[in-house]
């Protein structure tokens, strides 16, 4: 039986938190979509995920699957053989963020 797919989109503070926890449990298989600052943090080995939970416990990840929105959007648009389909999809992003 495969792990089931979670897209995180948006990997801020509520986003990050979620995407933490399902990483360090490892029952399932985590894809954080992220642009800009946020994503080349995140893609890069010497930052990755890190999170701090409300007793002080720091939680550092290195995130196996990192994603550009920019191209996940242009293939959502494109050929559907190129979707990537997830089980559940979290979106943690802020309002002002998402189009009308």
């Amino acid at each position: 039986m495969s792990l089931p797919r979670v897209a995180v989109i948006g990997v801020g503070g509520v986003g990050g938190i979620l995407a933490a926890a399902l990483e360090t449990a490892g029952a399932s298989e985590v894809t954080l979509v992220a642009r800009g600052a946020a994503l080349a943090s995140l893609a890069s080995p010497d930052h990755g995920l890190r999170a701090v939970l409300c007793d002080g416990t720091r939680v550092d990840v290195a995130p196996r699957r990192v994603v550009d929105a920019d191209a996940l959007l242009a293939r959502a648009r494109g050929d559907p053989a190129a979707r990537d389909p997830h089980d559940f999809v979290l979106l943690c992003t802020k309002a002002h963020q998402l189009a009308s």
